[in-house]
């Protein structure tokens, strides 16, 4: 049973949800993340596509962001796709962890109106790549949408808060075509918090523990 002060609730109207929002001050899960969590080590955080990055933080004996991939294989999508899912594939290979039932939340991004077929194209083919190598080393995924971990963490679409935060946490300062590591980091946080407050409040969580 989690121990933790309960965090701001809103009021639902008649007959909806009552949901939660998780304050960025209640910091008592990365002070101190093993006491919340017995079964898992590791959490992830997968920020897909061509040009993206895995995150990977560890909860004990204390929190750590532990392991970083990150890779770019916009280049090599054009010329050919095999060239371009073994970069990828070679990035997340060079974590030499046992990856066997880590949860790790992955951004399930939609098509953009804007976007054109090659670059919805070329966005399958990196976020196939990457979750295809962590299912076969045996990670579990679970998908989430930008605005739904966003809007807990309380992030905006402005990447720069984002790349604030993960700064902080890494103790060095992230570029801003470093949003793609800071989204992965955040993303594991945000799995963190979720399986946390499936805990303390489960009334509040659908069947798959994912907060409203």
């Amino acid at each position: 049973m989690i121990r933790e002060d309960k965090p701001e609730r809103r009021t639902a109207p008649k007959g909806g949800r009552q949901k939660i929002r998780v304050p960025l001050s209640h910091t008592p899960i990365i002070q101190n993340p093993s006491k919340f969590f017995e079964d898992q080590t590791y959490l992830g955080g997968l920020d897909p596509g061509l040009k993206g990055a895995l995150a990977l933080i560890r909860l004990k004996p204390h929190f750590e962001i532990a392991h970083i991939a990150k890779w770019d294989a916009t280049r090599k999508a054009g010329r050919a796709k095999s060239a371009a899912t073994f970069l990828i594939h070679q990035a997340i290979h060079g974590i030499t962890l046992d990856f066997a039932n880590i949860l790790i939340a992955c951004e399930n991004v939609n098509a953009m109106p804007e976007q054109g077929l090659s670059s919805t194209h070329g966005f399958g083919l990196g976020r196939g790549g990457a979750e295809g190598v962590l299912l076969e080393r045996g990670a579990v995924l679970r998908h989430v949408t930008p605005a739904k971990w966003k809007r807990h963490l309380g992030l905006s679409a402005d990447k720069r808060e984002g790349l604030r935060r993960t700064s902080l946490l890494l103790n060095q300062r992230l570029r801003a075509k470093d949003h793609d590591i800071a989204d992965a980091v955040q993303l594991a946080i945000w799995l963190m918090w979720d399986l946390a407050h499936a805990q303390a409040f489960p009334s509040t969580h659908g069947k798959f523990g994912i907060l409203s």
